[in-house]
C-alpha cells in the first residue's frame, strides 16, 4: 500500500519571534483577542474577534501633533464620540505619563502611571509602572519590539512583567503598511490578579508605544525633507555648484 503523506499544517497567525521560542500567547491560553483597523488619519479602531462582545470595542485617538492635549485618548466604542477611559501625555524625549479614567468628566478620579523608552535611541523597549491589583502593588512592565515589519511603522510587540519575562502578557502582530485597512492583531492575557483595569492599561500603553513610534517616523521624514531642501538650496547657491565642481 502507498503511504499517504501527512497534509501540511497551517501555520498559526501568531508566528512572531516570541512565539517561535514558546513564549507567545497560544490558542489554549485565556486571552482577549482583538483585530486592529485603521480609522481616521492616524487613529485606530480595536474590535474584538468575537463580534457579539459589544462591551469591548475601543477607539484610539492619536493627537500628539496637536498642542496642549493628550497624545493618546482611549475611548469605548467605535468612534471618537465614545466615553474616554484613559489618556497618555507623550514626549519624544523623557518620561511619559498615562492615566486610566474619564479625564473629560472626572479628572480627579484618574489613576496615573509613567512610561519611558528603555531602549535608548532604538525605541525597542518601553518600560512602564502602575499600581494595580487588590494589594495595590506597583508593578513594572515592558513592551518589547520583537520584529520590525517591512514597510511598517509599528512592528511586532510583546508585553512582559519585570522579573517574569518568561510569561507573555500581551502580543501584537502588525500587518504592515501594505494592509491599508487592517493593521494587526492584539492578544491580551486575562490576569484576574491585576484587577479590572488591566485591559485598559494594556490598550493605553500599547497605543502610546504605537503613537510614539509614528511620531518618530513623522519627525524623521519631515527632517529628511527639510534637510533635502536645505541641501538643494546650498548646492544651488554654492560657489562649487556655479563653477561645476
Amino acid at each position: 500500500p502507498v503511504a499517504l503523506e501527512p497534509s501540511p499544517t497551517k501555520s498559526p497567525f501568531y508566528d512572531s519571534i516570541a512565539a517561535s521560542f514558546g513564549l507567545g500567547i497560544g490558542d489554549e491560553d485565556d486571552f482577549a483577542d482583538y483585530l486592529v483597523y485603521n480609522a481616521f488619519v492616524t487613529n485606530l479602531r480595536v474590535c474584538p474577534v468575537d463580534l457579539t462582545d459589544t462591551e469591548h470595542y475601543y477607539y484610539l485617538e492619536h493627537r500628539s501633533f496637536l498642542p496642549n492635549v493628550p497624545g493618546v485618548n482611549l475611548r469605548r466604542g467605535t468612534d471618537k464620540s465614545g466615553k474616554s477611559v484613559g489618556v497618555a501625555h507623550l514626549a519624544l524625549i523623557g518620561r511619559n505619563t498615562f492615566g486610566v479614567g474619564d479625564l473629560d468628566n472626572d479628572p480627579g478620579g484618574m489613576s496615573w502611571g509613567s512610561m519611558a523608552n528603555a531602549g535608548f535611541w532604538t525605541h525597542m523597549r518601553y518600560a512602564f509602572e502602575f499600581e494595580m491589583g487588590d494589594d495595590g502593588k506597583t508593578r513594572k512592565f515592558c513592551w518589547i519590539r520583537t520584529r520590525n515589519n517591512l514597510l511598517d511603522d509599528q512592528g511586532d510587540l510583546v508585553l512582559v512583567e519585570e522579573g517574569r519575562e518568561d510569561l507573555i502578557l500581551a502580543e501584537y502582530l502588525g500587518k504592515g503598511l501594505l494592509k491599508w485597512k487592517k493593521r494587526g492583531r492584539l492578544r491580551i492575557r486575562r490576569m484576574q490578579a491585576f484587577g479590572e483595569r488591566w485591559e485598559l492599561i494594556v490598550l493605553l500603553t500599547w497605543g502610546s508605544v504605537v503613537e510614539v513610534r509614528d511620531a518618530v517616523w513623522f519627525r524623521i521624514l519631515n527632517e529628511g525633507r527639510f534637510l533635502s531642501r536645505r541641501r538643494a538650496r546650498m548646492r544651488r547657491y554654492s560657489p562649487t555648484h556655479l563653477i561645476s565642481i
